[in-house]
């Protein structure tokens, strides 16, 4: 599937930043520039964070943009 950045940007809203993990804007453009692989384990790596927590972050982006390309 391939997503473009303009749908990406309309993922995100005020209300919707409020909930999310501080981290979530940050990861999300990483992802669409290309500097970071869509897999937990470079997010977990790249951020030094646990496994947990990075696996949450590219579940509320994923659940994100398929809201928004459905």
């Amino acid at each position: 599937m391939i997503i473009l950045k303009s749908e990406m940007k309309k993922s995100i809203d005020a209300n919707s930043i409020l909930s999310v993990d501080p981290l979530y804007v940050q990861t999300l453009n990483m992802l669409v520039s290309g500097e970071l692989n869509n897999s937990v384990t470079a997010v977990q790596h790249h951020f030094r964070i646990g496994y947990n927590r990075a696996a949450n972050l590219l579940e509320q982006i994923r659940t994100t943009i398929n809201k928004e390309v459905i």
